[in-house]
């Protein structure tokens, strides 16, 4: 019997290019995203007549202040549109499980908060408030 291959781990198979290192360290929820944003690049960069793109390398994608923050090197500015709409739309996706989502703070007090974005399920099982 073969062992199931673990959805990050298909993602890291399928954009070695963009990929080549462990960089992805974010909840599941995300990977979707993260996965489109890979595919849509590869598809421009293969369907690129000018041969002007610039290939890109992920050297971080992880959770920062509730949101997807993705750092790499290379690209151009079609690539770089792709990056910041993947982020844009974490803001609104649950990191945990990917179903509509906002963002959550750990405490009432959000200056001393860890923000997530979460869906109202998984708010509720980490005590997390609605932060506006």
């Amino acid at each position: 019997m073969m062992a199931t291959v673990s959805k990050l781990q298909e993602i890291y198979n399928k954009y070695p290019e963009q990929l080549p290192n462990k960089v992805i360290k974010c909840e599941e929820g995300w990977f979707p995203i993260i996965e489109e944003m890979c595919s849509t690049i590869q598809v421009y960069l293969s369907f690129d007549v000018t041969a002007e793109a610039t290939p890109v390398t992920f050297t971080e994608i992880k959770e920062k202040y509730g949101v997807l923050n993705i750092s790499y090197e290379g690209g151009d500015p079609v690539i770089e549109r792709v990056i910041k709409h993947t982020q844009k739309i974490s803001y609104k996706i649950c990191e945990y499980c990917g179903k509509k989502g906002n963002l959550y703070c750990s405490t009432k007090w959000r200056n001393w908060s860890k923000s997530k974005t979460l869906c109202q399920d998984h708010a509720v099982k980490f005590f997390y408030y609605r932060s506006h």
